[in-house]
């Protein structure tokens, strides 16, 4: 049912509460690192609903890859690089390399209009130009997250945005997940 259709305080349909929090999981956590167990357990939603309505964890992707294009208008609210050592995914991330220590993001093209890269805490905003490579780092002098990384994707106004991200890690990116995919 369409958003316009539902009440609003009405609960989401299963199949909108798996794409929610796969969204929610594979934007904090990476596609790679989510699975469909941990979805399903986090959607209430059972395995079967998400295999009835997106085939396998592939389909899920595409619909989550399709939501973001057709919802974000190339726009990211603001957040950090850095991961939350209170939160329940750190464990597994400090196994996988530990903290994102730098972030390194290349322009690949100009869109028309928009699509800056702002940091409100440090009144920085940096217009996308072709070629050019901003980076950052994410962990201030001794280690601890730098709140002055807090950042956003200002929404593209006209054309479209291509960049590519490298997350540096304090060590190697190493997979330690269930095995799950």
């Amino acid at each position: 049912m369409s958003e316009a259709g539902r009440s609003r305080f009405s609960r989401p349909t299963a199949p909108e509460r798996v794409l929610e929090i796969a969204s929610e999981l594979f934007y904090g956590e990476g596609i790679n690192t989510v699975g469909v167990d941990r979805i399903a357990a986090e959607a209430d939603a059972s395995k079967a609903t998400l295999y009835a309505h997106f085939g396998n964890k592939d389909g899920l992707v595409a619909a989550y890859l399709d939501r973001r294009s057709a919802v974000s208008r190339q726009q990211f609210k603001e957040h950090h690089d850095f991961f939350y050592t209170s939160e329940p995914y750190w464990p597994e991330q400090e196994r996988q390399g530990g903290q994102r220590t730098w972030t390194a993001m290349i322009f690949l093209n100009e869109p028309e209009a928009g699509g800056e890269t702002e940091f409100p805490k440090a009144a920085i905003k940096v217009s996308p130009r072709t070629g050019n490579m901003l980076v950052w780092n994410n962990l201030n002098i001794i280690g601890e997250p730098n709140y002055f990384s807090l950042h956003e994707g200002l929404p593209v106004a006209a054309g479209t945005k291509y960049i590519i991200t490298k997350w540096h890690r304090e060590r190697p990116w190493t997979y330690c997940g269930t095995g799950e995919y």
